[in-house]
């Protein structure tokens, strides 16, 4: 097989060893020179090359050794860069011309690497390796937009643990794990989450609405398919009290019927995965609910005197407010004795069963109850921009 960076080599196997000592101006000069025809040299050869191939697969096996090779040249240029050469591996020096030929040489080979993923990105291997350079440099930066990321999750309120799982990828990224975790596929991956995050931070400031926060978090999590096993025991278990927090069997069929709706319409980003050896976060949840609709089901066979039989039912009303902000309301509303109620308990029930909210549909009596007693900053907040629209309009009539 053609091999095209001959040249790169050479410069790094044999010229780079015998000129540590230092290099001249006019040395330099000279080699800056040859490596930026070289890199423009190699980019042409290759390109004339793939033309003469006949089978596809031979213009991946070229490309994916060429890769390789890019790979493993710039990781051997480590071997002549300290760290503070590293961190500054796009600024050249004034004086040190030996450090500023490394680093030339490393941005040289960068830039067919990029060459190739761009123009050749069928045929890239992107679960291969990334370069150490390349590894150090996005590791430096996710742990400066991890840190960032949980300080505004922390302010808007969302559940440790739940931060804990959705910034786990980026923390495992930056330990030292096996080199092969560290591929292009899963840097990719990563900064989607990031850029996702982020949005997701820009879109609710101000809105203050923790219950909306945690639901967008999910879908985020969902649509970039976080398959961990984390993911799975944290929402199976949200979703198991959300089930035994309904009264009787019907309705916890009826939860369940819910959830797994609401899952199913959840988007998933095409070819992404944490883990692409393990099913989706999507299906994964599915099958969980799908296990427990079956044993439940099973109960009410073998129990049939638990079985509803309800009779007709008046259509719920639908509010535009989470059940957070529901909570809130009620339990201002009896504070400030508008309600006058003997029974907090009967209060919670009659409202879980007749009312529904946009984002839950039906509403569960042990999920508001908790509301209603735990009320945060935020969905305070929200209630009472609620309040002064009201009182907005009522001026208006």
């Amino acid at each position: 097989m053609i091999y095209e960076l001959s040249f790169f080599d050479e410069f790094i196997q044999q010229y780079l060893p015998s000129s540590q000592a230092g290099v001249s101006e006019e040395e330099f000069e000279e080699k800056k020179k040859l490596l930026r025809e070289e890199g423009a040299g190699v980019r042409s050869r290759m390109i004339i090359h793939v033309f003469t191939f006949k089978r596809q697969s031979g213009i991946e096996i070229y490309i994916q050794h060429h890769q390789s090779a890019l790979i493993a040249l710039s990781d051997s240029l480590l071997h002549y860069m300290d760290g503070q050469c590293i961190r500054s591996i796009y600024k050249l020096s004034r004086t040190n011309h030996f450090n500023n030929l490394c680093k030339l040489c490393y941005q040289a080979l960068e830039e067919i690497l990029f060459w190739i993923e761009t123009y050749f990105s069928q045929y890239f291997n992107r679960d291969g390796k990334l370069p150490e350079v390349h590894k150090l440099i996005a590791i430096r930066e996710l742990e400066e937009k991890t840190g960032i990321l949980d300080h505004s999750l922390v302010a808007a309120g969302v559940n440790a643990e739940l931060i804990r799982i959705a910034l786990l990828p980026l923390r495992k990224f930056s330990e030292n794990h096996p080199p092969r975790t560290k591929s292009y596929r899963k840097l990719i991956w990563l900064k989607e989450l990031v850029r996702e995050l982020q949005q997701l931070g820009e879109r609710g400031q101000g809105h203050g609405d923790k219950d909306k926060t945690e639901e967008d978090i999910f879908s985020i999590l969902c649509y970039l398919n976080l398959n961990s096993v984390s993911f799975y025991n944290y929402y199976t278990a949200q979703f198991r009290k959300e089930i035994e927090n309904e009264g009787t069997i019907a309705e916890q069929l009826e939860k369940i019927n819910w959830l797994k709706r609401n899952i199913s319409q959840l988007q998933e980003k095409p070819g992404f995965a944490l883990s692409k050896k393990v099913v989706s976060a999507k299906e994964m949840l599915l099958q969980w609910l799908s296990e427990e609709q079956k044993y439940i089901g099973s109960k009410q066979e073998l129990n049939p005197k638990q079985t509803d039989q309800p009779g007709q039912k008046e259509m719920p009303i639908n509010m535009n407010i989470s059940v957070a902000q529901l909570g809130c309301l009620l339990r201002w509303l009896v504070d400030t004795e508008i309600f006058t109620i003997q029974s907090h308990t009967d209060l919670i029930k009659f409202f879980a069963a007749n009312f529904t909210t946009f984002k839950r549909g039906k509403i569960s009596p042990g999920s508001l109850r908790i509301k209603y007693y735990d009320i945060d900053m935020g969905t305070a907040n929200a209630v009472r921009d609620l309040l002064f629209k009201l009182l907005h309009y009522s001026k208006k009539t």
